[in-house]
């Protein structure tokens, strides 16, 4: 858990460093582990995501994620929701529509998790 910590708040750092240097507006963290950043618009959601990608986060939505590592969206939910190992980007406006993004992990990374993880 602590190599998930120290990750999470590695990306997370990015994430805040992105939003202030492009004034993208306000942003929160929430979630067990500070591991949940929501944005204020689409545009703040799509250009932090984007330029996350830049610097070598490949970033997908969490049923992409649960495809590339073999596990139900359930528990991609749960790790973001509920256990806090999992850094998420949300926008989550008031008319519904939520936009979500995950770091997929790097391939080693999904072959040291294990043949549950790796179909």
């Amino acid at each position: 858990m602590k190599r998930e910590k120290v990750v999470i708040e590695k990306i997370r750092r990015s994430a805040e460093l992105i939003i202030i240097r492009l004034g993208l507006g306000i942003f929160t963290r929430s979630g067990p582990g500070a591991n949940i950043l929501e944005v204020e618009s689409r545009p703040a959601w799509a250009a932090t995501v984007s330029e996350l990608g830049n610097e070598g986060y490949a970033m997908t939505s969490p049923e992409g994620y649960a495809a590339a590592c073999g596990v139900t969206t359930k528990e991609v939910e749960k790790m973001i929701r509920q256990q806090g190992s999992l850094f998420a980007v949300v926008y989550a406006p008031d008319t519904g529509g939520m936009e979500v993004a995950v770091p997929l992990p790097k391939k080693e990374e999904i072959d040291s998790l294990g043949p549950h993880l790796t179909g």
